[in-house]
């Protein structure tokens, strides 16, 4: 790669000054920039202004830095001394469309109020800060990225529209404006932080009555119930962004109720609601698919970011089942009733002759693998949930069935947070999540070796999945 040119342009004003532009000469020298400065390419009985208007207008130099203190500033605005004849030349290549780009403003100071001192042609337009010593290396970086026409960030190239956006309407969730305040919240730490979660929780709970499946007046119902699915993605992504920035900057107690109720309520949309007319059971495939996916969501979130308050949170406190309250039974429940197999999808694969061990995994590997995830990281979660249910007992009975380990291959070994329960002090992290002391694991992991090594709840086709060997209970606390 050639070396730019670079030219750069700035007042006398001090010493120090002089010093300062001097050392931002070198540096950009040192990182390949042919800087030309006028202490370097000015000679004794050079024309001094002849000089500078070269420079400016010379097309083999690539780049202008304009390094505008105080005085540059106001010498440029009034048009005095050197500066100000360059300044005439400039501010016309500046409003020039096809030159805007050969120039920039490096602050060496600000003011008071940390506003820039740039000439008034100059207004509103981006300039590189490299007062504050904090950030001078990443605003260093910037200016030499914008020398070599090296953006940090690459506009992606345009991709191929999404399939549910084909043939139907797109649907609009309504939520943006109340999303943008909660993440911003919870960022910055900000008082209102929760309410503003609820009420993001609340308008996105609100907006899911525009996906209720509608009667199918001809084809297959399992065709409407993908279809749903796929535009739903937008939901998904959306609570995405608000698990991982609760997860980050919010791991409380407080957080993770907050997420436990939102699931309550999501959950009363698994089954039909109160009053329902004739409907079928798949009806509501498309809301359960929805519930199982955002939980394992959330839970592969919190155990990547080990946010393990938000974690234990949502797998430890019970959840009120309005449908069992309707039926007579205990309202309260575990998370378990969160899983459910979806009827329409077994339909489709068997409709299809698709041959899938299960199509409802398939989904949620395909979803995942779109958007960044290795799926290992959402086994992880699903096997720590089926593990919670086989060391704790549901009143219910209910157990979480981990559908996602089928890929987990003959290769067996410990996911990450198990792997790291060698340490004494992180076992006692996650055994809260598991709800049992060492002991207590060691002994289920026991009942589900069965004496022919295959228990019925982690076999997987031909393939079965070893619960010691993926906890990697036999070095659990063996380090301090």
């Amino acid at each position: 790669m050639d070396a730019p040119k670079v030219f750069v342009s700035y007042s006398w004003t001090t010493p120090e000054h002089e010093e300062w532009v001097l050392n931002l000469a070198s540096e950009l020298r040192e990182s390949g920039v042919d800087v030309i400065l006028d202490k370097w390419d000015l000679k004794e009985g050079d024309d001094a202004y002849l000089f500078m208007e070269k420079m400016v207008s010379d097309s083999t130099v690539t780049k202008v830095i304009m390094v505008s203190d105080e005085a540059y500033a106001l010498k440029a605005d009034n048009r005095t001394g050197g500066v100000g004849a360059e300044a005439q030349i400039i501010s016309a290549k500046v409003y020039n469309a096809q030159d805007q780009g050969k120039f920039v403003a490096v602050l060496p100071s600000v003011d008071e109020n940390g506003k820039p001192f740039v000439p008034v042609y100059y207004k509103s337009r981006i300039y590189i800060d490299l007062s504050d010593a904090e950030k001078y290396g990443t605003n260093f970086e910037q200016l030499l990225r914008w020398v070599f026409n090296k953006p940090l960030h690459i506009k992606p190239a345009l991709g191929k529209v999404p399939d549910y956006l084909a043939d139907a309407a797109i649907p609009v969730l309504g939520t943006g404006a109340s999303l943008r305040r909660a993440v911003d919240a919870i960022r910055s730490s900000k008082p209102q932080a929760l309410g503003a979660l609820d009420d993001y929780f609340s308008a996105l709970e609100q907006s899911l009555d525009q996906f209720q499946l509608p009667r199918a007046e001809s084809g297959e119902f399992d065709e409407l119930v993908v279809a749903s699915i796929e535009s739903m993605v937008l939901v998904r992504n959306e609570a995405e962004e608000v698990f991982t920035a609760l997860c980050r900057f919010m791991n409380t107690d407080e957080a993770g109720t907050s997420i436990h109720r939102f699931f309550e309520r999501l959950a009363s949309r698994m089954d039909a609601p109160p009053g329902a007319g004739s409907h079928s059971n798949w009806d509501f495939d498309n809301f359960r698919f929805l519930a199982w996916e955002l939980y394992l969501l959330c839970m592969s979130v919190a155990l990547k970011h080990e946010a393990f308050s938000i974690a234990l949170q949502l797998i430890g406190q019970p959840y009120y089942d309005e449908r069992a309250g309707r039926e007579g039974r205990d309202v309260m429940t575990t998370f378990a009733f969160l899983y459910r197999e979806i009827g329409s999808l077994e339909r489709r694969n068997e409709r299809l002759g698709l041959r899938r061990r299960s199509l409802q995994a398939d989904t949620l590997k395909a979803r995942f693998e779109a958007g960044g995830w290795h799926f290992i990281e959402v086994m992880q979660a699903d096997f720590l949930l089926f593990m919670r249910t086989m060391s704790v007992a549901s009143p219910d009975g209910r157990r979480w069935y981990p559908d996602t380990l089928g890929y987990m291959g003959h290769g067996q070994h410990p996911f990450r947070i198990f792997g790291r329960c060698v340490s004494k002090s992180y076992a006692e992290k996650i055994l809260p999540l598991l709800g049992v002391d060492t002991p207590g694991l060691r002994k289920v992991v026991d009942e589900l070796r069965t004496q022919d090594g295959r228990s019925p709840y982690l076999r997987f086709g031909y393939s079965t999945l070893d619960a010691g060997k993926v906890l990697g209970i036999d070095r659990w606390g063996t380090m301090a």
